[in-house]
C-alpha cells in the first residue's frame, strides 16, 4: 500500500465481539479471515509504517442493513447500532459488527 499512495482511507468490519465463536476455525464460519477490534486494526496500521491521521467506528448505512436483512429488520438494526454508538462508544465495538475507517498516510 505504501506504493500506492502517501495517503489512504482504509475501512475494515469490526466484527472481534463477544459473538464470535472463538472455538470455530478462522474465517470458517463468518467468511474473514482476520477479526479486528479498533484498537487492534490501529495498531495493525501503525505496526506496518502507517501514522492515523484520523479514525472513526461507524455503522453500515441505512441501506446497507435494508439491503442485507429486508426493510423492516434491516431499519431496526440501523437503529440499535447507531444507538449503542451514540450511548456506549466505547463499548459498541465489542457488542455489534461496525466499521473502523482509518485516514492514515505512510511514513
Amino acid at each position: 500500500m505504501h506504493r500506492v499512495g502517501r495517503r489512504l482511507l482504509i475501512e475494515v468490519p469490526i466484527e472481534h465481539t463477544l459473538r464470535v465463536d472463538k472455538s470455530i476455525a478462522v474465517g470458517q464460519k463468518y467468511g474473514h479471515i482476520n477479526f479486528y477490534s479498533p484498537t487492534v486494526f490501529a495498531n495493525l496500521l501503525e505496526s506496518c509504517g502507517f501514522r492515523i491521521i484520523r479514525s472513526k467506528v461507524m455503522t453500515q448505512s441505512l441501506a446497507y442493513e435494508q439491503l442485507c436483512s429486508g426493510r423492516a429488520m434491516g431499519s431496526l438494526k440501523y437503529l440499535v447500532r447507531r444507538g449503542l454508538l451514540g450511548l456506549a462508544p466505547k463499548l459498541a465495538p465489542f457488542l455489534l459488527t461496525y466499521a473502523f475507517i482509518a485516514y492514515c498516510e505512510a511514513v
